[in-house]
């Protein structure tokens, strides 16, 4: 159904149109052979009128009664609306409003735009009602009111009534009303059952209380433009929806004719409020999965893309990779079938829930149909640019390159807050779960006194080259070639790159914060971990209690350590009571000689096997699996060996530069490059090996996004920088 260019203009002046009749007698009786049974039910979507037991109002029918969800999908609702946007929408809300014969109480005079923005963070009043009538409406029955053309003046000043009506509402005050009227009169749109209004969402409106005989039920649809979606989560997700997929339409006559319609709620218990695992959120999803968008099909993609058939409540809509060949073959090799992955178009994936494989990452974050963004390019300098254009787009965002969490996470995290999506590492990488430790630590009440990750480490691998690597891995250049394996990328694991990177994340997601000197790599077992990891002063290694750091899997002589941590994380806690500390013993824990330092730790991580964790996460809790909260550390470029005027600079793993863990007060004082954006750049002046490099010493390109990015991230943050501890 489409408006004619009347109809427009007429809906911009008085915000309203109404169709009477638009619905059949016989469709009209679908909807309202299902009310009775709806209302009966005893379900928080029933909210009740304050006194008596009728219900004023019903949310989110159409995900669980089949007539309501055809309803949801009708063209003759749902095309007006994409046409007035010029775009498509997605549900906002579904409500049917009792308005019961002598028990129908008020609905105050006001503006639902001014409910979604207030409650909800809705950017625009870019979101209408469209209602049709399942009851004749009259002068004596409660009908709805409009103040014609008061949708012009934008926003007016409500308050928060919470007292008047059993449902809370933003109202206008009379001294307003009375000023509107006066302007633009009252008018009360009436007609039989099947007729439709639609409603602009600044208009204003309300409706006296039913004192007549008769029933004025009607059902509204809230029709938000999909880039138009709601910001906070703050109501419950039956009254304010945290799903934007776009609407599909059915046919027309979809109301009378069997058409396949999802019902994820048609076992009486809604996912918001109830489930509390994420598995069984998962599994409430699976008729309306998480829909999700890769960019990047590398080892860590591949290792998720192996699990995203077996996890319940996700659909992987679209992958975006530089090569689709490479990505074909991974996705292959971990098991897909090609008939899964060979969607034409985005689209297409979304109808036939399959996954369509291009090079057009843009195009990726541009479409509407997709909820969250894996960020898994390994690249930093083009995963900011992705991070930021997802943010643009609505999109949630899991950040699998930790390179660009690392030297500007903070601003990043500020940007998705202020788009008003989430922004977190990535579960199954080591500081995410490192993160996870130290919440978990808190939350039960511990003080943190350090916390971090294992690796295999000797002083001298912070010189290794792509040349080298090989050989402390115990490997020949041949068997790495055979297996696929990229020297410079394992040389980064090697000589300290990677584990500054990742504790530099793991510093400013937790505010735990760095020694004066870095990362030192203290060498210990699993049990030796309570002893090492606490104060020197208490006689371990720790230059103050809160810090990150790393332990070797290595004696200082290079004797292997046995049950060491190296591919592991832990989190160090303490007893601060002697209650407490008795309590350890009594329970078998392992402490430091002293009794009062404990440990828990993974002595693995499955890198991108867990992913889905923090899909799960930001999907269905809205919770990030790490986010930065502040900038407290630094990963910088340090010279490998004496470099040159001229020459290039590599980046992490390569010939020219190591990453140092840094204090982010010392390194904004000394103006170090991020050891993330030390690649490509040309030596302005020659420095020494063992040497931060500095933005003077290189010839960057000012222009580029996430140079841009990382100076305003220097510039906003600098204030708030603490000296080093």
């Amino acid at each position: 159904m489409k408006l004619s260019a009347e109809q427009r203009q007429q809906f911009n002046r008085d915000g309203y149109l109404f169709f009477p009749s638009l619905f059949t007698p016989a469709e009209i009786k679908v909807l309202t052979d299902e009310v009775p049974a709806l209302y009966a039910q005893r379900r928080p979507e029933n909210v009740r009128e304050k006194t008596g037991d009728v219900v004023r109002t019903n949310f989110a029918a159409h995900l669980y009664s089949y007539p309501f969800a055809k309803l949801a999908r009708h063209p003759r609702m749902v095309e007006p609306v994409k046409q007035v946007y010029g775009e498509d929408v997605y549900m906002h809300q579904f409500k049917i409003n009792g308005k019961a014969a002598f028990d129908g109480d008020v609905w105050q005079w006001h503006q639902d735009y001014g409910t979604w923005r207030a409650d909800d963070q809705m950017p625009e009043a870019r979101a209408m009602n469209v209602a049709i009538f399942l009851d004749e409406v009259n002068e004596f029955n409660g009908p709805l009111m409009f103040i014609p053309g008061s949708h012009q003046l934008g926003v007016l000043d409500a308050e928060h009534d919470t007292a008047t009506t059993s449902y809370p509402l933003w109202v206008i005050n009379h001294d307003t009303i009375r000023k509107l009227v006066e302007r633009g009169g009252i008018v009360a749109p009436k007609g039989p059952a099947g007729s439709m209004i639609l409603f602009h969402g600044c208009l204003v409106h309300g409706s006296t209380s039913n004192l007549s005989p008769w029933n004025r039920v009607a059902v509204y649809l809230s029709l938000c433009a999909v880039s138009n979606h709601i910001r906070r989560f703050k109501r419950p997700g039956y009254i304010a929806h945290r799903d934007f997929t776009p609407i599909r339409c059915l046919p027309d006559d979809c109301l009378l004719k069997h058409y396949d319609v999802p019902l994820p709620w048609k076992d009486g218990t809604p996912p918001f409020g109830q489930a509390m695992n994420l598995y069984a959120k998962l599994q409430q999803r699976k008729d309306n999965p998480l829909r999700l968008g890769l960019i990047g099909a590398g080892k860590f993609a591949a290792m998720y893309l192996a699990q995203v058939p077996k996890t319940p409540g996700i659909h992987l809509v679209g992958i975006a990779d530089l090569s689709p060949e490479n990505a074909k073959q991974n996705l292959e090799r971990v098991g897909w079938k090609p008939a899964v992955f060979s969607a034409p178009t985005l689209d297409a994936a979304l109808k036939y829930h399959t996954t369509h494989l291009g090079d057009d990452w843009r195009a990726l974050l541009a479409h509407p149909g997709i909820d969250i963004v894996i960020e898994a390019t390994g690249n930093p300098i083009a995963a900011v640019e992705h991070a930021l254009a997802a943010f643009e787009h609505g999109k949630h965002v899991v950040m699998v390159t930790v390179e660009a969490d690392a030297f500007c996470g903070p601003l990043l995290a500020q940007r998705a807050a202020a788009a008003g999506v989430i922004y977190s590492l990535a579960y199954g990488d080591q500081p995410a779960l490192i993160c996870d430790l130290v919440d978990w630590a808190r939350a039960a009440g511990f003080p943190v006194v350090a916390a971090g990750r294992g690796h295999k480490w000797l002083p001298h691998y912070a010189q290794s080259t792509p040349e080298t690597v090989w050989g402390y891995y115990g490997l020949t250049p041949e068997q790495a070639k055979l297996g696929g394996l990229n020297p410079k990328m394992f040389n980064s694991f090697l000589d300290g790159s990677k584990p500054a990177i990742e504790t530099t994340a793991v510093c400013n997601a937790t505010g735990l914060t760095p020694a004066p000197e870095g990362l030192l790599y203290p060498p210990g077992a699993v049990d030796e971990i309570p002893a090492l990891m606490r104060p020197r002063t208490d006689g371990g290694t720790l230059h103050h209690k809160g810090q990150v750091e790393v332990i070797s899997s290595l004696r200082a002589d290079g004797t292997p350590i046995p049950y060491d941590i190296r591919f592991g994380v832990f989190v160090v806690f303490e007893g601060e009571t002697e209650y407490i500390q008795r309590c350890f013993s009594e329970y078998g824990v392992k402490t430091d000689p002293s009794g009062r330092y404990a440990c828990l730790y993974k002595r693995w991580h499955l890198i991108g096997l867990e992913v889905g964790i923090s899909v799960a996460s930001v999907g269905l809790r809205h919770e990030p699996t790490g986010c930065a909260t502040g900038w407290r550390a630094d990963a910088v470029a340090i010279a490998k060996r004496d470099l040159k005027a001229g020459e290039l600079l590599d980046g992490e793993g390569g010939y020219t530069v190591v990453g140092r863990l840094m204090p982010a007060a010392d390194s904004a004082a000394q103006g170090c490059l991020p050891l993330g954006l030390a690649h490509g750049w040309k030596m302005l002046r020659p420095i020494s090996a063992g040497q931060p490099v500095r933005w003077t010493d290189v010839a960057v390109d000012a222009n580029t996004t996430a140079v841009r990015l990382r100076r305003e991230m220097e510039t906003s943050f600098r204030e708030r920088l603490r000296p080093a501890a």
